[in-house]
């Protein structure tokens, strides 16, 4: 299988932060050559009109 990440998973375990809940957080996690196919594949996708388009909405707030 082809190695998509730039890293292991011992070298996530290293900059897992446990609190207030689990995460990490890595620049350039994918590999250099995938990020650029998937996006050249997303550019065509998109202007190829293969999908549309919708525009967010925007955030909704709870007050009290």
């Amino acid at each position: 299988m082809k190695q998509l990440l730039n890293y292991t998973s011992k070298d996530l375990s290293k900059v897992l932060v446990e609190s207030p809940y689990p995460y990490f957080y890595v620049d350039n996690f994918l590999k250099e050559d995938l990020f650029q196919d998937l996006n050249k594949e997303f550019n065509e996708l998109k202007n190829n009109n293969k999908f549309k388009w919708t525009v967010g909405e925007t955030p909704r707030v709870t007050r009290l």
